[in-house]
Formats: C-alpha cells, structure tokens, sequence
C-alpha cells in the first residue's frame, strides 16, 4: 500500500509537472507567428530583404528542458525519500533490537537477583545449621551407651539425666533448632516443592516437641512422640536444590555476558 501512495504521489507530480510545461509553451506559440518564414522590409537603403526564424524551434527546447527538469527533480526527491526512509527504518530497526536486548538483560537479572535471594536467605543458611547440628547430635551419640539406638528425644521424654557437657550439647543443639524453625516459618515461602515444603514441617514440628521436651513441658508417652523425627532426607533434597539453583544462575550470568556484548556491539553500530 504505501509503494501504491507513493506511486500515485508520482503520476499526480508528473501530471502538473508537464500540464505546467505544456501551458508554458502554448503561451508562448501563442505569440509566434504561425508561418516557417517570414519576409520583412527594411527602411534602410540599399533594400534588404532579411530571413527570420520563427520561434518554434527555441519554445519546444525551453519546454523540453523544463519537462525534463521538472522530471529529473521529482525523481531525485523520490530516490531522496527512498533512502531517508530505508535509512530510518533500519534505525528504527536497530534500536528496536537494542531495546529488546536490554529488556531481557534486566529480565535476567532480576531472576539471578531473586535466585541469589533465596540461596541467600533459606536454602545455604538452612543447610549450614543443619549440617552443624547434625554433627554436635553425632559427638552427643559417640559417648551414649548404644550409639546407633540413642535418640535424643526420647532420652529427653524419659527425664534421661545426661552429664554437663551432654546437656551442654542438648541445650545447643536444640538452639540451633530453634534458628532453622524460624527460618522455616520466616523464609521457606521461596520452595516451591511440595514434598520439601512437607519435610520442612516436619522438621519445625520435631525441633518444637524437642524444644519442650527439654523444657520438661511434655514427658513420658514415647510411643506418641516416637515417630516425630527430624526427616534426614531434607538435607539431601535441599543440596541437590541448591545445585540446581546456583546452576541456574550460572547459565543467566552466560546469557548476560552474551547480551551485554550484543549490545555494546550495537551501540558502537547506532
């Protein structure tokens, strides 16, 4: 559609161009003589008698180079618009390249921004208290009777009395216990697994039964609270999760450094 606009912008131009033309040169037949040649008379003596030409020869030249002229400038204004609007076009092109670029570089990084966050904030601190209170309850086992049968918990509901240094380390590890269920509670909105979600409740629930065990709030029934255990797989669901993540982020810093050299590319070409 726009090469048909423009086209009939051009026979509209060429129409005025030559119907100008062509009334310039019938004004001026219209003064010329309509005879080839003509005789004329002159008053001086010895009589004379003189062949003048008449003007049509000079009138057609004159419309010819204004009817040629009148083309040759609208062709020159066309091939002028042509070339501005291929030339802008491919700016406009361009820059709309350039924008796109940008966008999904920051898109990139406000998902590496919020994938930091979650490492961050739940899944590295999470792991690190649990792996220290995983090792502090393996040096409270090492000096139990039965090491492989010992559970705290139980201990605990049995009013089981353990030496200052163990109940040092119960008093700790149950501290600790307490850090990783305000975690839960405060940040664990970030897992979007269902199953690890399950095993995080889990978790809270035994650290708060073990907290009030300690606290001698609950005692006895240890059938009841047997079960209640912290779930060991978590730990392994949260690493590999974790892996996962800071893959993730590995492959968006890639992407960003391809992009950001496609666009420092670009504005070197703008």
């Amino acid at each position: 559609m726009p090469f048909i606009s423009l086209l009939r912008v051009v026979l509209i131009s060429c129409v005025i161009g030559l119907f100008h033309a062509a009334n310039s040169f019938a004004a001026g037949t219209q003064k010329a003589e309509p005879e080839v040649q003509s005789l004329r008379i002159l008053q001086s003596e010895p009589l004379k008698i003189e062949t003048i030409s008449a003007p049509w020869d000079s009138d057609l030249k004159a419309w010819i180079i204004q009817a040629v002229t009148q083309a040759v400038i609208i062709l020159l204004a066309i091939l002028g618009w042509f070339l501005s609007n291929r030339t802008i076009s491919r700016q406009l092109d361009a820059r709309r390249r350039e924008e796109q670029r940008e966008y999904k570089y920051k898109q990139l990084e406000a998902e590496g921004k919020l994938i930091r966050q979650y490492l961050d904030d739940f899944y590295r601190p999470y792991l690190r208290l649990s792996d220290t209170n995983k090792k502090l309850h393996d040096i409270l086992k090492a000096k139990q009777s039965n090491p492989k049968s010992f559970r705290t918990l139980i201990k605990l509901l049995e009013k089981y009395e353990f030496s200052l240094n163990d109940k040092a380390l119960v008093d700790e590890i149950i501290s600790i216990g307490g850090q990783l269920t305000g975690l839960i509670v405060e940040k664990s909105g970030v897992v979007d697994n269902k199953s690890m979600h399950n095993e995080l409740v889990e978790a809270s629930r035994h650290f708060r039964i073990l907290r009030m065990a300690n606290e001698g709030k609950i005692c006895k029934e240890e059938e009841r609270f047997v079960n209640f255990v912290y779930p060991r797989q978590l730990d392994d669901k949260l690493r590999d999760e974790i892996e996962k993540l800071e893959k993730q982020l590995c492959e968006i810093e890639k992407r960003k450094e391809i992009l950001s050299k496609e666009i420092a590319k670009g504005e070197r070409g703008l």
